[in-house]
Order: C-alpha cells, then sequence, then structure tokens
C-alpha cells in the first residue's frame, strides 16, 4: 500500500506507464486508494486498457464525460448551445446552464439511453457529428439537454412554444427517459399533461418506466402510476416480457430499490415474470447481493426462492458467486431452498462446492449449519473440501474437515487429499489436515503407491515433510508399492536436505530392502551418496552387508559397477565381506569391476585373502578370460600377478551358440580377437603352455592359422616352446586339423608361406584325409595350391586321396575350379587317362556338371594308357 501511495508523488507520464500493466479489476480496485490516483484512472482509463461492460454506468459516463471533456472543438459548440438555453431560461436556471453541466449531461444521456456496450463501441463518434450539426432552428437538442439537467424552466419554454413532448433524439432519447432518471415528478407531470407516450419501448431500459426502477426513481414511479390506470392493469396481468430486465419489478430488484419494489407490489406487480435467460426478481436481486429485497420478496411469500435460470444457478448458487453473505442468510432460512442441487444434468457446481472453492469461509460455516447439507456433493469436479484445498483456502478445509461425514477422497476412491495437497507443495493445507489428525492417515497410498511423506520427498517438499514427520502416526520407514522407504526415495533424487533431515531422525531404519531386495547401502553406493552410505554401513548387519538384490548383486558388486571408491575401501576391510558371491548372471565383483574398467577395485579385490580369482560365471568365463575379451591389459596384468590365476585355464566360448565342450584358454583368446600386446603378454608368463588345444584340437598357432592373424602366429613360433608339428588328439582317438590345412582353407597365402617356411609339413592330412592341396583345391584357391608346390617341393603327393578316394585333381574338376585344374594339368603335369573308364567318366561327370573350361583342360591333359609305366604321368583313378 505504500508503494501505490507513492505513486501520487511521481508525474502522470510515470503513473500511467505504472497503470498500464493493470488490469481492469486491478484499476478499479485503485481508484479507492486516494483522490489522485482516482482522477488518473478515470481520466485516463480509456487509453490504458480495455474496458467492457462490467463497469457501471455510472463510471461510464464519468469517463465519457473526461473523454469529450478534452475536445476543445466539441466544447465550443456545446457553449453555443449553452448561450441558446440561456435566452430560455429563468434567472434559477440560467445559473445552472453552464458548458460543464451540458456535457455532464451529454455523457449521461448517451450512457443511459444507449448503453454501456452502445458507448463503448461509439464513444469515439457518439458526440461530434450531430453536435457540429446543431443550428438554432434545432430545438430538439436544446430542449432534451434541459431536460437531462433538470432545467425545467427551458422544457417549458421549448413546449409553450410549440416542440412536442415525444420529442425525441437517435443519441439523446426523450424528455420522460431524462424525467425517469432524474426523479422529476414536475417534468413528468408536465410532460403527461402535453400527451405524453407513457409506454413507448425504446432505450437501452426497454422502457422509462423500468428505467426509473432501475434507478430507483421512486416518485416518478408512483407518478406514472397514478397517471395511468392502464400502467397499473399491465404490471399486474402482464406476462410478456421485454427489456433486459423483462420488467420494471426485475429492474427494481436487480438494483436494490426496496421503496420501489415494495410500491409496485402494492400495485399488485407480478414478482415471478421472468427477464432473459429466465431469470426471476429473486434471483436477479441474490445475484447483485440485494438483501433488503430478497427479505422483501421472501416476507411477501409470492416469489420461489428456488427458481433456477436457464443455466440451471438457483438464487442461492447465484449469491454465493457472488458472495453475498447477507442474502445468503435470508435463503439459507426457507427450508424448501435446495443446498445440494446440481442442476437437471448434474453439472452445476453446489452452493457448498463454490464457496469452498472461493474462500468463503463464513458462508461455508452458514451452509454446514444446515443438516440436510452434503458435504460431499459435486458435480464436474471434486467435492468442496477439494476445491478449498486446490485453492490454498486452509481456513475453509478446517471447517469441512470437521465434519464427521466429510470424505477426503475423490469420488472414484483414486486420490487422497492429503497426497493431492502434498503434491501441490500446498503446506498451510496440509498442516490443516494434520491439525484435524482424526480424520488422517498418511500412510494411504496414491494411484502411483506412494504416500504422502514418498510424495513429500519425491516433491523435495521439505519444510512439508517436517510437518509429516512431526505427525505422532507417521512412519518414517513406510515403503510405497515398490517398497521403497522415504530414505532409499530421497537416496535415489539427491534430495540432500530431505536425506539430512532423515538421517537425523531416530527412528529412520536401514536394515528395509524394496521389491528388488536393495537396501538404503546399495542405494547409496549407486547414488555415490557417501553420507549416506556410511550411515547405513554403521547400522548394518554382518548378514545385511552381503544382502543379495533380485539380480543377484550385493552392494560389493555395486562399487565395483560404479566404481564408487569409498564403498570398495569401505567395505573390503570388512572381514565379513564375501567377495566371491555371484550374480544371477554368475557375475562375481571381480567380473564387475572388470566389465566396467573398474582398475582400483580390481587391486583392492586381489588384495583380499578371501577372493576367488578362478571362479568363472554361468557361461564357464574366469576373469582372466573376461578381462582378455574386454582388452583390458592392466586388468590382464594385474590377474596374472595374483597366485591362484591359472593362465592355462580354459573358458567357454564367448562367441554363440555356447557350447560346454568348445573351451578356450587365454592364449587361444588373445589369438583369436588378435590381441598382440595381450599375447606378448600371456607368452612372457613362465606357466603359458603355448600348445594347449580346444576342445576341437585347435591350439593357439592353429587359430592363427584359421584366421590369418600373421602377427600373432610369428609371436607363437617364435616362443621356445611352440610345436608347429603338435597335432593333439580330440575326443575318439582322432587329431584336430593341420595348421595348413586351416590355412590354405581360408586362402591366407601369408599365413601358409610362413608354415611352410617354418618347416611344417605340406602334406598333412586332418581327419577327413584332406591334405592342404585337396583343401586348397575344393576351395579353388590356386595362389594357395602354386604356394604349396613352390614350398613344398616333392612332399606334395597329387595322387592323395581323402575318405571320399578324390584326388585334388577330381576335386578341383567336380567344383569347377578350372584356374587349380589349370594347375595341376598345365603346370604339375597331372594327366588323366582318357582310354581308362575312371577318366572318361571324371570328363562325363564335370561336362554334366556345366564346367566346360574344365573338360577342356581335362582333355587336352589327358592320354591313353598302354599298361606299361609312364614317369611322366600321374593316373587318374
Amino acid at each position: 500500500m505504500s508503494v501505490i501511495m507513492g505513486l501520487a508523488d511521481l508525474c502522470v507520464d510515470v503513473v500511467l506507464e505504472f497503470l498500464r500493466y493493470l488490469s481492469l479489476e486491478e484499476l478499479l480496485s485503485l481508484r479507492m486508494v486516494c483522490r489522485y490516483l482516482n482522477e488518473v484512472i478515470v481520466v485516463n482509463l480509456l487509453y490504458i486498457t480495455t474496458v467492457d461492460k462490467r463497469i457501471s454506468n455510472r463510471l461510464l459516463s464519468r469517463i465519457l464525460l473526461e473523454y469529450i471533456n478534452q475536445d476543445t472543438a466539441l466544447k465550443s459548440q456545446v457553449t453555443k448551445i449553452r448561450d441558446y438555453m440561456r435566452t430560455c431560461a429563468s434567472e434559477h436556471d440560467r445559473k445552472k446552464c453552464s458548458t460543464g453541466r451540458c456535457l455532464r449531461a451529454i455523457s449521461v444521456a448517451l450512457t443511459t439511453y444507449n448503453g454501456r456496450e452502445w458507448v463503448l463501441q461509439n464513444y469515439r463518434t457518439a458526440v461530434m457529428p450531430w453536435i457540429e450539426s446543431w443550428h438554432k432552428d434545432n430545438n430538439c437538442i436544446p430542449f432534451l439537454l434541459a431536460a437531462w439537467m433538470g432545467l425545467q424552466s427551458i422544457v417549458i419554454s421549448a413546449l409553450d412554444q410549440g416542440i412536442h413532448a415525444n420529442t425525441s433524439h437517435p443519441f439523446l432519447g426523450t424528455a420522460l427517459h431524462a424525467a425517469a432518471y432524474n426523479n422529476d415528478t414536475v417534468l413528468a407531470k408536465e410532460l403527461i399533461l402535453r400527451g405524453v407516450n407513457r409506454r413507448k419501448r425504446d432505450g437501452a431500459f426497454g422502457d422509462t418506466f423500468q428505467l426509473a426502477a432501475y434507478i430507483g426513481s421512486d416518485q416518478f414511479i408512483h407518478t406514472m402510476l397514478m397517471a395511468d390506470p392502464g400502467l397499473r392493469v399491465q404490471i399486474s396481468q402482464t406476462t410478456s416480457t421485454y427489456g433486459p430486465f423483462g420488467s420494471a419489478f426485475n429492474a427494481a430488484a436487480a438494483a436494490g430499490h426496496d421503496r420501489v419494489v415494495r410500491m409496485l407490489l402494492e400495485h399488485k406487480a407480478k414478482p415471478n415474470i421472468l427477464a432473459p435467460m429466465q431469470r426471476t426478481a429473486m434471483f436477479m436481486a441474490a445475484r447483485s447481493g440485494r438483501a433488503n429485497v430478497v427479505e422483501l420478496l421472501l416476507h411477501s411469500g409470492l416469489s420461489d426462492p428456488s427458481v433456477p435460470d436457464c443455466h440451471d444457478i438457483s438464487p442461492l448458487l447465484a449469491a454465493v458467486q457472488g458472495g453475498h453473505e447477507p442474502v445468503v442468510r435470508l435463503l439459507l432460512q426457507i427450508s424448501k431452498v435446495k443446498l445440494n442441487d446440481t442442476g437437471r444434468n448434474g453439472n452445476i457446481p453446489a452452493p457448498l462446492m463454490v464457496a469452498a472453492s472461493q474462500g468463503k469461509a463464513r458462508i461455508v460455516r452458514m451452509l454446514l449449519k444446515r443438516p440436510d447439507i452434503d458435504v460431499n456433493r459435486y458435480a464436474q469436479g471434486l467435492p468442496s473440501i477439494f476445491a478449498a484445498a486446490d485453492n490454498d483456502h486452509a481456513d475453509v478445509v478446517s471447517l469441512l474437515q470437521c465434519r464427521r461425514d466429510i470424505s477426503l477422497f475423490t469420488p472414484d476412491q483414486s486420490q487422497y487429499l492429503l497426497n493431492i495437497a502434498v503434491s501441490h507443495g500446498q503446506t498451510d493445507i496440509v498442516r490443516t489436515l494434520l491439525n484435524n489428525g482424526h480424520h488422517i492417515d498418511p500412510h494411504i497410498p496414491d494411484s502411483n503407491g506412494q504416500a504422502s511423506l514418498h510424495i513429500a520427498v519425491t516433491k523435495n517438499r521439505i519444510d512439508i515433510l517436517k510437518l509429516l514427520l512431526t505427525f505422532p502416526f507417521t512412519d518414517p520407514n513406510h515403503t510405497d508399492t515398490q517398497g521403497r522407504t522415504p530414505l532409499m526415495l530421497a537416496v535415489l533424487h539427491n534430495h540432500h536436505q530431505i536425506i539430512h533431515l532423515l538421517l537425523q531422525d531416530t527412528r529412520t531404519r536401514y536394515d528395509i530392502t524394496d521389491n528388488r531386495n536393495t537396501t538404503p547401502l546399495m542405494h547409496a553406493i549407486i547414488k555415490n551418496n557417501d553420507t549416506v552410505f556410511h550411515t547405513a554401513l554403521n547400522h548394518s548387519t554382518d548378514h545385511h552387508l552381503n544382502t543379495q538384490d533380485t539380480t543377484g548383486s550385493t552392494a560389493l558388486h555395486l562399487a565395483c559397477i560404479t566404481n564408487t571408491t569409498f564403498a570398495l575401501e569401505s567395505l573390503l576391510s570388512i572381514t565379513t565381506i564375501n567377495p566371491n558371491l555371484q550374480t544371477t548372471q554368475g557375475l562375481t565383483p571381480l567380473h564387475c569391476a572388470i566389465l566396467h574398467k573398474s582398475t582400483q577395485a580390481i587391486i583392492w579385490l586381489l588384495e583380499s585373502p578371501t577372493i576367488s580369482p578362478q571362479l568363472p560365471d554361468h557361461k564357464g568365463t574366469t576373469p582372466l578370460c573376461l578381462a582378455i575379451v574386454q582388452n583390458n591389459l592392466i586388468a590382464t596384468d594385474l590377474l596374472l600377478s595374483h597366485p591362484l590365476v591359472d593362465i592355462n585355464h580354459p573358458s567357454s566360448s564367448p562367441s554363440p551358440p555356447t557350447s560346454p565342450e568348445n573351451q578356450y584358454t587365454p592364449l587361444i583368446l588373445t589369438t583369436i580377437t588378435n590381441n598382440l600386446p595381450l599375447t606378448h603378454l600371456l607368452l612372457r608368463h613362465p606357466d603359458i603352455n603355448p600348445n594347449l588345444p580346444d576342445a576341437n584340437g585347435d591350439t593357439p598357432l592353429a587359430h592363427a592359422a584359421k584366421h590369418g592373424h600373421i602377427a600373432i602366429a610369428k609371436a607363437l613360433l617364435a616362443h621356445p616352446a611352440t610345436n608347429p608339428h603338435l597335432r593333439p588328439q580330440i575326443a575318439g582317438g582322432t587329431v584336430g586339423a593341420p595348421l595348413l590345412v586351416h590355412a590354405v582353407e581360408n586362402n591366407h597365402l601369408e599365413m601358409v608361406r610362413l608354415l611352410l617356411l617354418s618347416g611344417v609339413y605340406p602334406d598333412a592330412p586332418d581327419r577327413y584325409l584332406r591334405t592342404p592341396l585337396i583343401a586348397a583345391a575344393e576351395r579353388g584357391h590356386t595362389e594357395v595350391a602354386r604356394e604349396l608346390f613352390r614350398l613344398g617341393g616333392g612332399d606334395v603327393d597329387v595322387e592323395h586321396m581323402d575318405v571320399r578316394r578324390m584326388t585334388a585333381l577330381r576335386v578341383a574338376a567336380r567344383n569347377g575350379h578350372e584356374g587349380v585344374v589349370r594347375l595341376l594339368v598345365m603346370e604339375v603335369g597331372v594327366k588323366v587317362d582318357l582310354g581308362r573308364r575312371s577318366g572318361v567318366k571324371l570328363v562325363e561327370e564335370v561336362k554334366g556338371l556345366g564346367f566346360g573350361g574344365v573338360v577342356r583342360l581335362l582333355e587336352s591333359g589327358g592320354g591313353s594308357w598302354s599298361g606299361n609305366g609312364n614317369g611322366g604321368m600321374y593316373g587318374f583313378f
């Protein structure tokens, strides 16, 4: 208020700039502060905001007066009219006939006769055109202005000079309108005597009778009734309606003029004639807060106080909406007034709900005194207490909560009032609800399964949480539907002030697990909260320290996953911590530390005296093999330094499908992944066995040959213990595939050269008796086959047959590998004996397969067998 009062010390421009930011309602309220602000607002209201028809006629005419008062041309013309009027006025009226009063009469007449809406739409052009066109021969305007100004001598002079009593102007109306507005019985009688039309329907109020009733011109009303018996009959018998109020009776009731209402009742006026929107006089009086008229109507017994308008709004509801306490009090004394009515379709709010939502505590108290009140009644929304809480009306909530029949649940039972208030951060409402605690249960969950405590924590409502914790029936360890306590939720949401508050509460427990069997200790590790961690650790038993959640993870697992060093250090310093517990996937904390590259965790775990570093997961993967798969050189080195780690211990293959028989040693894993640094690290270990095969009999060197990893193969061959000629036996007594077969099958030419130069036998067959040459012929690898002959010398047997009794030439020919056939026939000199059945059959078979080029090569290198040996010919069988 002091700031507002200080505006009076500022210049007008600054004040206006401030006022532009205010709404119409705020500006109208500000008029009441001081005379200076009232003047500034009235003079400038049309310029600083949008004015609508909610303002009164009186104020609008004042605003219009200020607007036209600034037009100097208009004032000059009005002064001429004033001078003309003075020539006809008595001495007394001449003094009253000023330019200012003329302008005021114009603004009042325009507003009263045409109505607020018309003025707001036309105020810029409503005056100047017809004022500018005035001349002395036009007596209409001076005559009507004199009537609106109450200058009877001028009016009577004009009438005596022949101007008709019914003379009217499209903007100023008639002299009878002026008499009705001014309650001027002298002028009214004069006009009646001169034959004025008393029942003419025009103007914003319908006629002069309704205008007088609305203005409260009781003497004018009496004069009209006495002068016109027909008018008395009309108001007592007619049911037709016209004008904005439907009847003069309704207009008087709406404006609160009890004397006019009483007068009309004495003349048998009908009080139940409906105004527009089917509104009765009782409704309009109640809606406008006219307690005097409401009381008069109730005592008359002629008006039904329960008749609603077309929107199903009753007089009581209208009075409650307007906050008219005296009217509400009067209506509640009538037993037939319905308290719980929600309209024909049940979509109109009951009076209690409206009063509660608006915070009308005194009206709520009145309504609650009626024994038939339904405090839980609702329509298109929530019951009264929810409406009050939603609008922060704590006093109303307190009144309603004291009712024994009040429900604190929404109609569908899905929401609880306390939970809603907590969620919205309504501290006063929560305090009010808790103060009337006999109706409150702080543990009732909402639709998400959270009670008030959980909501306060989740929404970070610390002041509300303090209120809830001091409530004697609150359990600070109450869990939500997911089993989480307030402390767990506070940790999950990182609400540090709430965490501090809960840790200070001596009732807080740390041995509770949620539905996933996660303890507060685990939550603290996940969110890296050392304060909660150490507090929970100090309150945890040995059993709870090794608690496993639904995935099988312990606090130690989580510390390794998140690399939370303070948790790792504290947990591993406790002798009862088990570092070998496994998750549902068989992962130990060591596995987790390797997976998440938590180097410090790996170091501390390996220092634990109870660690089992060889324990595999459910896929059979040991920590060492996992470190290799993860390409973690540091973890691998750390594991190899532990005495219990077996460098040659095999692990299941990580490639799907996983087979229990397919075991890979760490060295095989580094070979498969072509990881040269890790291979060198393993080969430097004194216990390494570079010849250990997998379940298929393939050694690390065989895998290097198969994948073409030259650098790995060279490293393996450089190790003194590597045996490139080793052919380990596998299940059934057979042996694994030779190195060269692997290299040839996969067309690794460089690998073939390396192995041959390393002394690997070039003609060693696999379990199917396929030599490297047959493997090259089968795959069509011509250059590899040529390299076998070049580096293998005479050890390559071109007549060797596999288990199918097929030579290299036959295999190449049947598969259409023309390059290999050309090599064997044209370069090596293998010939086909076309004189024998087997040679002819091969040519026919290849020809049937459509390999024409191969057929021509076979035929060009063919010959007939004479039965005696020929050292230059290789027979084909």
